[in-house]
């Protein structure tokens, strides 16, 4: 009798250990403010990052990111849907999502771990630090080193409801956004 109960506990551990996390518990408030003093582990500079930490595969001389460096970047991960979904798209290249909510970004790494031990050899590719873009970008990453930085939000601010014309505002907004950034980063590159 109890072995079965032993049995039955170490298989529902396995299963736990395999399941995806529930986002319910992971809910955290909408906005987290980046200009205020949190608690971030950070290094002083690219070359003092540990990547084998996030990517343990980053040392295995057979793996497809072997000695690879971070070349796309998803700031404001949120629960990690566009990391999880751009891993197969990209096999070859080290994706990282960084994230300033705490439990947000616990639950993405959860969810990573369990992506892993469900499919091994796959989703090593990705990986979720809990840090802030805006003060500690340049401490990650070298110049020139990041090739792809994604930033994706559902609303253009987060207290106020969608408001019926959307789309075409968004659209109008991101082709503005594009006209400014060629005219100006153009120029930049230039000089």
């Amino acid at each position: 009798m109890e072995k079965t109960k032993r049995l039955l506990n170490e298989d529902e551990t396995d299963k736990q250990e395999l399941s995806l996390p529930q986002k319910k518990y992971y809910r955290q408030r909408a906005h987290s403010n980046p200009i205020a003093d949190h608690d971030f582990d950070y290094p002083s500079c690219p070359e003092a990052y540990d990547w084998s930490t996030l990517y343990p595969d980053v040392t295995n001389t057979e793996s497809n990111i072997y000695n690879r460096r971070v070349e796309m970047l998803d700031i404001g991960c949120g629960y990690g849907g566009l990391l999880v979904t751009m891993s197969p798209m990209f096999p070859d290249s080290m994706i990282l999502g960084m994230e300033i909510r705490v439990k947000v970004s616990q639950y993405v790494i959860e969810r990573i771990k369990a992506l892993r031990a469900n499919q091994p050899n796959c989703y090593n590719n990705i990986a979720c630090i809990r840090t802030n873009a805006i003060k500690y970008l340049p401490n990650f990453f070298k110049k020139g080193q990041i090739k792809k930085m994604f930033f994706l939000y559902p609303d253009p601010h987060f207290k106020n409801p969608n408001p019926s014309g959307e789309s075409s505002m968004t659209l109008h907004c991101l082709s503005t956004l594009m006209c400014w950034g060629r005219k100006h980063w153009c120029i930049q590159l230039l000089m």
